[in-house]
């Protein structure tokens, strides 16, 4: 099999860059292009276009507003990448974490997905 793509979901927690830096190794390996996705999971009964008031724009909705905050994440982590030379798309979806991130390995046409585990050892991360 060719590995053309690989999508890397990512939390922009501290598990995200390690899980990036191994991503981008094999990738470059690979010749692949990264997708690095973040997926803004809303609180219960929050609607995305529900209208926020963030501090510099009173019009922005909730979903706006996050999907900025997750884009400005991923470029940081991009960003390293680039520099190295790796072929890096940044993408920023809503929904519940799993489905979207199935919705997404079809939209990109991924053939691989990498994914951190949160930092668990032992039993947790076996039974992860």
């Amino acid at each position: 099999m060719n590995i053309q793509t690989i999508l890397v979901p990512l939390d922009l927690g501290e598990c995200s860059v390690d899980v990036t830096e191994r991503a981008g190794v094999l990738a470059n390996k690979l010749r692949a292009e990264l997708v690095l996705l973040y997926v803004a999971d809303l609180p219960p009964g929050t609607d995305p276009a529900s209208m926020i008031q963030p501090l510099a724009s009173p019009t922005r909705s909730v979903g706006t507003f996050l999907a900025d905050q997750a884009a400005k994440g991923l470029e940081r982590f991009a960003e390293g990448l680039r520099r190295d030379g790796q072929a890096v798309r940044c993408l920023v979806r809503h929904g519940s974490c799993a489905p979207a991130i199935l919705r997404t390995v079809e939209e990109v046409g991924a053939d691989l997905v990498m994914m951190g585990t949160h930092g668990r050892k032992g039993l947790k991360r076996v039974l992860l």
